[in-house]
């Protein structure tokens, strides 16, 4: 039987600046109205259109219009992303026994000590992560999230997780940070000797994210498409966001330095 779907209520229910920040499309907000390149967001009524086209709509045509497909294949991607109520966190959350030094590991350039530090490795038990590298996440209050995983450069989330906190971020108590994309990027840039870093764990930022990081006065932000993210972060700290002319893993000690 076909999943239901309330296409009213995924309309209703989901921010458009939520769908925007998910897609890390960059847009201004003022007032009521949120503004990006070929679209002009009602806020009131969550609805846009193109000043200069045709299309408009709900969220579910935003997305379709963005992504292609079916509308119904649409509507089941918002659905899963915003409004899947399985998504709450579980309670008992196991800690899994990962190898520092499989070979899976090694791939990615982390050796054993590193691993042991950020509490990530290759997982050969039963569990969701298993034939994965998996990454121990732990949140801004020193708590166990649960894991998330990596296997042919594919990243997997548990059902459930969030991007509610940074990769990282429980261990900075100073007043600027380099600001990541990925996890791998986070452990690449602390291993050339810059340990105030914290990662995404996507390519958007999600509000929670960057409630989080107005604790912070300067940032670097690293980031291969980053107006979103630094429109926004730009309220509340002084961002320095340099062209990156090569991915963040292959930086050396003196390409981060030279940035400052």
């Amino acid at each position: 039987m076909a999943e239901f779907l309330d296409f009213k209520e995924i309309s209703q229910r989901i921010p458009f600046a939520d769908l925007l920040d998910y897609l890390n499309i960059s847009y201004t907000s003022k007032g009521k109205e949120l503004k990006g390149e070929g679209f002009i967001v009602d806020t009131e009524k969550n609805l846009y259109f193109n000043p200069k086209g045709d299309d408009k709509g709900s969220v579910i045509n935003f997305l379709h219009a963005h992504k292609g497909g079916t509308l119904r294949d649409t509507a089941i991607e918002l659905k899963k992303q915003f409004l899947d109520e399985s998504k709450k966190p579980q309670r008992d959350i196991p800690v899994l026994e990962l190898e520092r030094d499989h070979p899976a590991v090694s791939k990615f350039m982390i050796n054993e000590e590193t691993a042991e530090y950020f509490d990530l490795g290759y997982c050969g038990q039963k569990s969701i992560m298993a034939g994965k590298v998996a990454f121990r996440i732990i949140d801004h209050n020193n708590e166990h999230l649960g894991y998330i995983g990596i296997k042919e450069e594919k990243w997997f989330y548990p059902k459930g997780f969030k991007r509610d906190t940074l990769y990282n971020l429980y261990r900075q108590k100073q007043e600027a940070v380099i600001l990541t994309v990925s996890v791998l990027d986070v452990i690449h840039i602390h291993g050339l000797g810059f340990p105030f870093v914290v990662g995404l764990m996507g390519t958007s930022a999600t509000n929670s994210q960057l409630e989080l990081l107005r604790k912070f006065k300067r940032i670097l932000l690293l980031h291969p498409e980053p107006e979103n993210i630094r429109n926004r972060l730009t309220e509340f700290a002084f961002v320095k966001n340099p062209l990156l002319e090569k991915p963040v893993g292959e930086f050396t000690k003196d390409d981060v330095s030279a940035l400052f």
